[in-house]
């Protein structure tokens, strides 16, 4: 593969911190206005033998999208803007002070002080933190399980067990009510005159049967507030790293401004 010029690199990134924002502030709107789509709920139903059918027991709205697959897609997205706005900044800082990047114990390398700077302006940008602080998250009040839907596989959607239910109806049932004095009177003989008392009995009775699965798409409170957490702790560790980078003795230009100001104004 021709390696790039730093020309190239120039060209590429003139434009991309506007796109990034760009980028962050749709997917702000998008958490806020359609986090529908990242739910989903599936219902069947099958009538008991003899009774009506009712199909609006029978429905599936599936998920559009789920927070990892939009988050992957950001992540595709956005990669090769950073990779080429630190390249820029590795170029342009040969020779400048660096430092080791140190995150949560865990060594990343060593980085120019241009490099870091570029870094934290990224990670330190307010739609960053917006964009996370939106992610939709599912309610920790139910019990969810990883989805074994058919749809689902491979990305990550969790769902309520599936719930049994039945549909009812009352029906009415006309009865005669027994009078134990006119059984008596029958067997003592005796001639009577009677005319049975009825009454209306009501009962319930399952007219069918069906189940009920929610599916989510979405974080849970912990995975997002652990984003945030982890936003935090790059940001201070590139602080750090600058501070350490900038802990360096000065060296002074060769080029003096006497000699500026002399060829400015000298007559």
């Amino acid at each position: 593969m021709k390696q790039k010029t730093l020309n190239q690199i120039l060209a590429l990134t003139e434009n991309q911190q506007s796109q990034i924002k760009g980028m962050l502030t749709d997917y702000i709107n998008y958490f806020k206005k359609n986090q529908g789509d990242f739910r989903g709920e599936k219902k069947t139903y099958e009538s008991v033998p003899g009774y009506v059918d009712v199909p609006q027991n029978r429905y599936h709205r599936r998920i559009v999208t789920t927070v990892d697959e939009k988050i992957n897609y950001l992540q595709e997205t956005l990669s090769p803007i950073l990779e080429n706005m630190l390249t820029l900044e590795s170029t342009n800082a040969s020779g400048t002070p660096k430092a080791e990047l140190i995150v949560d114990g865990e060594s990343w390398g060593e980085f120019s002080s241009l490099e870091l700077l570029r870094l934290k302006s990224f990670v330190s940008n307010s739609k960053f933190v917006e964009m996370l602080g939106n992610i939709p998250t599912r309610s920790d009040a139910k019990n969810w399980i990883s989805s074994v839907e058919e749809g689902y596989e491979n990305r990550k959607v969790m769902q309520i067990p599936t719930m049994q239910f039945e549909e009812k109806t009352t029906e009415k049932e006309e009865m005669i009510l027994i009078d134990p004095n006119i059984e008596r009177a029958i067997e003592a003989g005796k001639d009577i005159n009677y005319s049975p008392q009825k009454t209306v009995r009501t009962k319930q009775v399952v007219i069918g049967n069906g189940t009920f699965t929610e599916f989510s798409g979405e974080w849970s409170h912990i995975s997002r507030a652990g984003a945030l957490k982890k936003l935090q702790s790059l940001k201070e560790a590139i602080i750090d790293a600058l501070q350490r980078a900038n802990q360096v003795e000065i060296v002074e230009s060769k080029l003096k401004s006497d000699k500026i100001f002399e060829y400015l104004f000298g007559n």
